[in-house]
């Protein structure tokens, strides 16, 4: 997991577990996009602080 200001973005090992319309649900969620083997969860200026949680849960 790697985030810049406005997303965090994703390596899975398997991108079809992605419930990506549960995502896009998911209130302050602006978009979500598949791009360079990544999947990216645009939140604008949320997206620093939900990466240093969700790298909390992970491990990363």
């Amino acid at each position: 997991m790697t985030a810049c200001a406005v997303r965090p973005r994703f390596v899975l090992r398997d991108a079809a577990v992605v419930d990506e319309p549960g995502v896009r649900g998911v209130p302050g969620v602006v978009m979500v996009a598949t791009q360079a083997g990544q999947f990216q969860v645009v939140l604008g200026a949320r997206a620093i602080p939900v990466s240093r949680v969700v790298r909390g849960l992970v491990g990363g």
